[in-house]
């Protein structure tokens, strides 16, 4: 019972240190040297967010940042230490070699990281959602179409059609449209025929 008490203590108090060794110079060290460009307080580019564990552990663009346990396998490490022409974090200059031991030697410990994504991250990251969509809405893919002019595209190809004598092809019928519908979404031929069905309808 003795003994397994003793190693409770030893596994608790490294557990205790390297959550120490996390707040008082890994959170410190992101915060100085990443947040800038990875952070929702600032800007996540690549995809990277620093500023949590899930953030790290999902990784951006070329996958997870941390390998916990292997800094050699993680590009988080890879990228500070430059050996990566196009990977170089910062790109411009290089982190002091005490740092980039500090943030090996924390991967080597298996990256312990006590954070969870706080609250406001999760609002900030909506919010930056919802101001992307409103840009969105004003694609001109969603906007209805509109009768074609003399000066658009769509006039310049009706005049070359009518020159040559050709004639544009009828608006398909509902029952067509929706079977293409089908098709485009499922593979398959569509489940509903009735014909009262309308094709807004079917869309929803």
């Amino acid at each position: 019972m003795k003994r397994l008490v003793s190693i409770f203590v030893i596994v608790s108090g490294s557990i205790a240190s390297a959550d120490d060794l996390f707040s008082s110079k890994i959170e410190p060290l992101l915060k100085q040297r990443c947040f800038e460009c990875h952070s929702h307080e600032h800007k996540i580019k690549g995809g990277l967010a620093l500023d949590s564990k899930s953030g790290w552990e999902k990784g951006g663009e070329s996958g997870p940042a941390i390998v916990p346990g292997k800094p050699e396998a993680s590009l988080l490490i890879q990228a500070v230490s430059h050996v990566e022409k196009d990977l170089k974090m910062p790109p411009k200059k290089m982190l002091p070699a005490s740092e980039i031991a500090l943030l090996t030697e924390w991967v080597r410990q298996g990256a312990p990281d006590p954070r969870v994504a706080a609250q406001s991250t999760a609002l900030a990251a909506d919010d930056a959602w919802e101001v992307e969509f409103q840009k969105r809405l004003d694609w001109w893919s969603l906007k209805p179409m509109r009768p074609a002019t003399n000066g658009s595209v769509d006039g310049f190809i009706q005049a070359a059609q009518k020159a040559a004598g050709l004639e544009m092809t009828p608006q398909a019928s509902p029952e067509v449209l929706r079977r293409r519908l089908s098709f485009v979404l499922t593979g398959l031929p569509p489940s509903i025929n009735r014909s009262d069905t309308s094709y807004e309808s079917y869309v929803d």
